[in-house]
């Protein structure tokens, strides 16, 4: 009976501190990576400015076919572009665009 106490006290004392601890390391790594990003993003919509008003094809991570449409608005970490004959609205996360060039049919 004794040995479970001492295993009881083991773990409470010993065990869950040092998973306390490493909680908040991952926790404060976590949080610089968010801030490394967010720097990026305002990189990205200023390089991204230079397209707007173009006709463009955007490729992205998720997709294997490009968005091919014309780029109205760059705002925060989206952008807007019209896309089709009908002009559909389609807003594009600008962490996932892998490349982006102006349609090569306008030049």
């Amino acid at each position: 009976m004794e040995s479970y106490w001492i295993l009881f006290i083991v773990f409470f004392c010993i065990i869950l501190p040092l998973l306390h601890e490493q909680r908040q390391t991952m926790q404060q790594i976590r949080m610089q990576q968010i801030k490394k990003r967010r720097k990026g993003a305002a990189h990205m919509s200023e390089a991204l400015q230079c397209f707007v008003g173009k006709r463009c094809v955007i490729i992205t991570a998720s997709g294997a076919m490009g968005i091919d449409g014309d780029v109205k608005a760059v705002e925060g970490n989206w952008l807007t572009v019209l896309t089709g004959k009908k002009k559909e609205v389609k807003l594009v996360n600008t962490d996932y665009i892998v490349t982006i060039s102006e349609h090569p049919n306008q030049k």
